[in-house]
């Protein structure tokens, strides 16, 4: 029975945990880096992206919508999208237009993180940017 019941939790873990989407962004134009309304996350699957660039450049993302299950008077406790680059940790929840994320290095991780059978969708688009060359 333990053999069973330790099975199982494996398997949960498993489904639990999301495998992370590498995207690299180059140049300065702007480009669809995370989303997931094409596929709207009715199941609660959470989802991981790293985000890089250049070492010498940082990440602007612009979310034109976050939409992620909020339940009145409680913070985040169903779901919550975070974006983290080492210095600072944003989390958001609820719904959320026109989001910039201005990111302080050349790595940004995103972790959608759902508890089922909540639900959430976002689109994000991201960009490099370079720092001016002194003269």
């Amino acid at each position: 029975m333990m053999i069973k019941f330790g099975l199982l939790l494996l398997g949960l873990a498993a489904l639990c945990t999301a495998e992370r989407k590498n995207v690299t962004l180059s140049g300065d134009n702007w480009k669809w880096v995370i989303n997931n309304i094409s596929s709207f996350n009715v199941h609660g699957r959470n989802e991981s992206w790293a985000i890089t660039t250049d070492k010498d450049s940082t990440i602007t993302l612009l979310c034109e919508e976050i939409s992620v299950a909020k339940r009145t008077g409680q913070n985040c406790l169903h779901g919550k999208l975070v974006f983290d680059d080492g210095f600072n940790n944003l989390t958001f929840c609820g719904t959320n237009k026109n989001v910039l994320i201005q990111g302080n290095s050349s790595q940004l991780l995103v972790d959608f993180v759902i508890t089922p059978p909540y639900a959430g969708y976002f689109y994000c688009k991201g960009k490099s940017v370079h720092p001016p060359r002194n003269i």
